[in-house]
């Protein structure tokens, strides 16, 4: 029996937060929206698109999206719940949301689509955009408090070689 050939979905991202990247599927359902499963995931606070807002499946050599959305998937600009792909076809998921080009090239047999990079881990996001703490104070070595016979306070203190001299004027308030 003779298999089906090896037809590669190629994503290219136009508008929106993945723009400028190009993605390569060779799975016979792709899943689009902003749940962790999804192949195709956008950023969970883009609102617009649904947390499983669409798929797009094989049905022998074509291929067609499907919504699963609230704000609509729409192709060449025209709102759809159902609609057979061709290559060039301009998918948007929401009026306004993320656009994407569909395209769709045949590969030989032992084509193995490219590994996308891992995302950051997201202990390492959170230190990356976590504020800096304070430094720690210096340890003072050592200090001196006296008061001059003219009235004023002398504070001398050493951090780090480095020697520091206040001096601090006292006046008395005049009574009336």
């Amino acid at each position: 029996m003779k298999r089906p050939p090896i037809i590669v979905i190629q994503l290219v991202h136009i508008v929106g937060p993945l723009k400028g990247e190009i993605q390569e599927f060779i799975e016979p359902a792709i899943s689009i929206g902003r749940h962790p499963s999804c192949q195709v995931r956008f950023p969970a606070d883009l609102a617009t698109v649904s947390r499983k807002h669409a798929e797009i499946t094989r049905e022998g050599n074509q291929f067609k999206v499907i919504d699963h959305s609230a704000n609509g998937t729409f192709v060449n600009g025209k709102q759809v719940k159902e609609s057979l792909l061709k290559d060039g076809d301009v998918l948007e998921f929401s009026k306004g949301g993320p656009k994407v080009s569909f395209l769709t090239q045949m590969k030989e047999e032992s084509y193995v689509p490219p590994e996308p990079p891992p995302p950051p881990p997201v202990a390492l996001l959170e230190f990356l955009e976590a504020p800096l703490p304070p430094p720690p104070p210096a340890p003072i070595n050592r200090a001196f408090i006296a008061v001059t016979p003219f009235g004023t306070i002398h504070v001398e203190f050493e951090v780090n070689s480095i020697t520091f001299h206040l001096f601090i004027g006292l006046t008395r308030a005049n009574a009336i």
